[in-house]
């Protein structure tokens, strides 16, 4: 029993490290990655046509949906397209009414991803030495309770910011959709 929940346990640290990854490099495995996109024509300093958005940046969008072009990487990037793009001109006027609640928000994404990752990657390897002593399995235990309450605050937060960001881009008129992969790997 104990070897099967190290196998899930390592199954949600090799997602943890895709999400983690999505947008830092150009990868075929990660450029599916993303967290939101939409339809950003016309708006000056944003890609023309659709734009992801990753932990890392945004990025322009392939013909069939993948990460391309993408912006310098900047750790804790924030949906935030006023910043994003420097300007109010095409925004969704709720970016620019309540450009704070997206900006810290989504920040605040990224360093609960990294608290996760450090608290699975402990319990996993606590775990490992709870298959032999009963002390390791009680705190393999607290570490896994630990990330898992991260885990459930970041699948909280991320989906309320990004369907929050979704709603704003499609009350405008505009193609939207939340990145279907980043929120099954954080659900």
């Amino acid at each position: 029993l104990a070897l099967i929940s190290l196998l899930f346990l390592s199954g949600a640290i090799v997602l943890l490290f895709l999400l983690l990854l999505a947008g830092s490099r150009d990868v075929n495995s990660l450029n599916p990655i993303f967290f939101l996109q939409a339809d950003t024509s016309g708006i000056p300093g944003a890609p023309d046509g659709i734009c992801h958005w990753t932990l890392y940046n945004f990025c322009s969008s392939t013909p069939d949906g993948l990460n391309t072009a993408c912006r310098p990487n900047t750790a804790a990037y924030p949906l935030d397209p006023v910043r994003n793009f420097g300007t109010t001109q095409g925004v969704p006027q709720d970016f620019v009414n309540h450009s704070r609640k997206y900006f810290y928000l989504s920040r605040f994404l990224f360093a609960f991803y990294i608290i996760d990752l450090f608290f699975s990657l402990s319990a996993l390897l606590l775990g490992f030495w709870a298959v032999v002593g009963r002390y390791g399995g009680y705190l393999a235990a607290a570490l896994v309770g630990t990330a898992w309450f991260c885990s459930a605050f970041n699948a909280t937060v991320m989906t309320a910011v990004y369907t929050m960001g979704q709603n704003a881009w499609r009350r405008e008129g505009r193609f939207a959709r939340v990145g279907v992969k980043a929120m099954g790997f954080t659900w």
